[in-house]
């Protein structure tokens, strides 16, 4: 009996030992606990005694962004066809209407996820728990639901034709990206919909449905140490698939000088759309561009809203800002009145984006948007059921705890950091066809963190005069001009004749130094004399802008410097 006894003691405490080993904590922010599975998959816990529900969401990391040549669109049919069923749950649908769950699941750039919202109790999370954990290995991934749901998902696909501005919004962010997937929709297109081999789409789905590739979050009101009981018996047992994933090595290149899109159908709808690149979301830029976005988009406040909705030149401005992993966009949207000028309204659009650079954020409007930003944020974390699936969007970017640090960026970006008044943000080839070839090599040495923000068009156009570098690309040497998004950043550095230390952006200051130097000390030591063949200037060109004919100005031509030490003329 004592050796019963004995042996009983040491298969529990073995039990425990294993429980502990395939569970570990690894994280916690702010109520939310992070543990780990040995099989890779992360488990997010966010328990809330005051909910009567249960949400449970499973996010994998592929979305559009992992597609491949012929396999456009695939990632969001996966997302139909997970819920045709397994052996072990026939009928999905039927089993969320009888548990009374309200469930979806969504894609995106960068993830896939699928939740589901139910009354608080244990049979329903073990049947919940059971259900997913199920799906990640054992779909069914059938021909013959492959072919039931082409009308769904043709049907969603015709939606996004029919609509203006959807059309518009694809073709105009299609236009932003040479190479990056991120330039494609992710409902994909209609060819490789409608003729995905079934074996294509299993293999897509064995590939990245998996516990390494998956974080699964629980929020509510649930018992901790019981749901991880429960999560380790459902989820614990699964195996990765012998593929390794790999990062998606894509990178887009700068983009070569502004483009334009139009659309034109049959109809009185008039739409505009200006986009922008964008930094990644774990970028501390993307917080500061969340508050540019509101104080430009606001109602009633926002300076567009201002300038377009209230002047009645539009009726209705908007913008978006995906919060991705690889670097993204920002666009702002505008609806015009079929009797208001279109052209006045791109007037207006471009004017106001543009002024940014003479007419800088104030502390008030940041202040505002900041109110504005955090306000929203706030009612986020407030609803526990939500939360689940907000979070989605962190951990397709890399991480779920991205989510607080750009909130606290929100909240402790200042206005010169909004402004990012003395950045470099454009070198142009000046109007010589071969810069690319030096200018590239030079820049290449550059940091990443220096030059993420510079914009980069070669050839270019030659300056035109009243500054340095003009007057070596009218003598014909190639010559370049760093340009910053104010013009009036250089009362502030190497030009200041006033006590204006505390207005310098010093980390601006610094990265310009940088590169200025490391451009200077690369043109200095190539052994390649740089070409000086020019490009040939029409003498009319096309305005990017209006899409009209204008003279152009050509290439500067030498004239005798005139200064007296106060003024030039």
């Amino acid at each position: 009996d004592v050796y019963k006894r004995q042996l009983l003691v040491l298969l529990i405490l073995g039990a425990t030992q294993l429980n502990s080993a395939q569970i570990k904590k690894t994280a916690s922010v702010e109520g939310i606990t992070e543990y780990a599975l040995d099989n890779g998959m992360k488990v997010l816990l966010f328990p809330d005694n005051s909910s009567q529900t249960i949400t449970v969401n499973v996010t994998y990391l592929v979305g559009s962004r992992h597609e491949g040549y012929g396999e456009k669109g695939m990632a969001h049919l996966l997302e139909h066809l997970v819920f045709k069923g397994t052996p072990s749950h026939e009928d999905i649908p039927n089993e969320l209407t009888e548990r009374g769950a309200r469930a979806n699941g969504t894609t995106w750039y960068d993830r896939t996820n699928y939740y589901e919202t139910f009354n608080a109790t244990d049979d329903n999370l073990e049947w919940a728990l059971d259900l997913e954990s199920d799906r990640m290995m054992n779909s069914y991934i059938a021909k013959e639901d492959l072919e039931s749901e082409f009308s769904v998902v043709r049907n969603e696909f015709e939606s996004g034709e029919n609509s203006p501005s959807r059309t518009l919004s694809q073709k105009v962010i299609r236009a932003a990206y040479m190479w990056h997937n991120y330039g494609n929709s992710t409902i994909g297109n209609r060819s490789d919909i409608e003729r995905v081999p079934i074996a294509n789409l299993k293999a897509f789905y064995k590939k990245y449905y998996r516990p390494d590739n998956a974080v699964l979050m629980i929020t509510g009101k649930f018992d901790n140490k019981r749901t991880l009981e429960l999560v380790d018996k459902y989820f614990g047992p699964l195996n990765n698939p012998s593929t390794i994933l790999n990062e998606v090595p894509t990178v887009e290149p700068a983009q070569d000088g502004e483009k334009r899109v139009e659309l034109n159908r049959v109809g009185d709808l008039q739409l505009l759309m200006a986009l922008y690149h964008s930094p990644a979301g774990s970028d501390a830029d993307y917080s500061a561009l969340t508050l540019v976005q509101n104080v430009l988009n606001d109602a009633p406040s926002g300076r567009l809203y201002k300038a377009l909705v209230e002047t009645q030149m539009a009726s209705n401005v908007y913008a978006s800002n995906p919060f991705t992993k690889d670097p993204g966009f920002i666009n702002f949207n505008v609806s015009v009145p079929s009797e208001k000028s279109l052209a006045d309204a791109e007037k207006t659009l471009l004017s106001v984006l543009d002024g940014l650079k003479d007419n800088p954020i104030t502390s008030e409007e940041l202040k505002r948007a900041r109110a504005n930003v955090m306000k929203q944020l706030d009612q986020l974390s407030r609803n526990s059921g939500y939360m689940a699936t907000y979070m989605s969007e962190f951990i397709g970017a890399g991480d779920w705890r991205l989510a607080f640090i750009h909130r606290d960026r929100v909240e402790s970006t200042n206005v010169e950091e909004v402004n990012a008044a003395g950045r470099v943000i454009d070198i142009n080839g000046q109007g010589f066809l071969n810069s690319y070839d030096y200018l590239s090599d030079w820049l290449s040495e550059v940091p990443k963190n220096v030059k993420k923000h510079i914009k980069t068009e070669f050839p270019g156009n030659p300056g035109g005069g009243g500054t340095d570098h003009a007057s070596f690309v009218a003598a014909g040497v190639p010559a370049f001009n760093l340009s910053a998004l104010d013009w009036a950043y250089w009362n502030y550095t190497w030009h200041t004749n006033l006590d204006t230390h505390d207005k310098i952006v010093f980390d601006d200051l610094k990265n310009n130094v940088i590169l200025t130097a490391i451009l200077a000390y690369k043109a200095s030591e190539d052994v390649d004399k740089a070409s000086r063949e020019k490009k040939v200037i029409p003498e009319t060109i096309i305005n990017p802008r209006t899409g009209k004919k204008m003279k152009s100005r050509g290439w500067p031509s030498v004239r005798k410097p005139n200064r007296d030490g106060t003024s030039s003329k």
